[in-house]
């Protein structure tokens, strides 16, 4: 699991995982990793969640049609929404309509972790100007609490 503090920074290590993995297509593709980035209760779905793309077609304009293995044994068949991937932020409720939303999930903010588990963590130290002495700690500890085995932190 790759961690980091911006958004601006997990677009930029999404991308640059998916390059790594030779991943050439800009759109997704059958065995990416994805995160669900709101809750559907229809497809069972919850903010948070992961899983890996199956199949993935065409189901208009602003949706493909997915077919996602979800990390926790749940199996997610839909619509999702294209404008999602590859957003610094997540789409409301109106711009979203018609698709469930979803994102690249290789690399996640620390906040969207919050909940998850990885053997093997790597871990981007950004510190916000804003945070406060406690703030940051709280956010450091978050980050090296989602490692069960092994932690590497990327920092200053």
């Amino acid at each position: 699991m790759f961690l980091c503090g911006r958004n601006r920074t997990r677009i930029a290590l999404n991308a640059e995982i998916r390059r790594r993995l030779d991943i050439e297509s800009s759109e997704p593709v059958a065995g990416d990793r994805v995160i669900c980035l709101r809750n559907s209760r229809k497809h069972k779905v919850f903010n948070g969640m992961l899983g890996s793309i199956e199949s993935l077609g065409s189901a208009g304009e602003r949706c493909w049609s997915a077919e996602i293995a979800m990390d926790s044994d749940i199996r997610f068949s839909g619509g999702i929404l294209r404008a999602q991937f590859g957003l610094d932020r997540t789409l409301d409720f109106e711009e979203a309509q018609g698709g469930c939303l979803f994102d690249w999930g290789y690399a996640l903010t620390v906040h969207k972790a919050q909940g998850s588990e990885a053997p093997h963590v790597v871990l981007f130290e950004e510190r916000f100007s804003q945070m406060t002495d406690d703030e940051w700690r709280r956010w450091l500890y978050t980050g090296v609490t989602r490692a069960s085995w092994g932690l590497v932190i990327i920092g200053s």
